[in-house]
């Protein structure tokens, strides 16, 4: 004998609006790639961009309780980067590193 199910009930949860876009990171507002990308942003050598960035991951991986060994997260950084200018090239430029300088001044 079949059984006659009662319809499904409807969810109630509260439709939220999804979080706009930043224009200057390409982003999500709130999101880890938009503090990472505000990181890498907001420097303008390459070395202190890779070291801002590790902070943001270091600060992101205590918080859930990862591990933050300077491998992993300088890892995770440079993992991080590389996807930012391989998605948005036009915003993620390749910054000048200091090391390239030093051997034109000398050169």
């Amino acid at each position: 004998m079949s059984r006659k199910h009662k319809g499904g009930k409807k969810s109630t949860a509260a439709k939220t609006a999804p979080r706009p876009l930043d224009e200057k990171t390409g982003q999500k507002v709130g999101s880890l790639g938009f503090a990472v990308g505000q990181a890498y942003l907001g420097e303008t050598k390459h070395e202190k961009a890779v070291e801002a960035v590790e902070d943001v991951l270091r600060a992101s991986a205590k918080a859930k309780g990862k591990k933050t060994t300077d491998e992993y997260v300088h890892g995770r950084a440079i993992s991080w980067i590389g996807f930012l200018r391989t998605k948005l090239p036009k915003l993620y430029k390749e910054l000048p590193s200091a090391e390239v300088k030093k051997e034109a001044v000398a050169a």
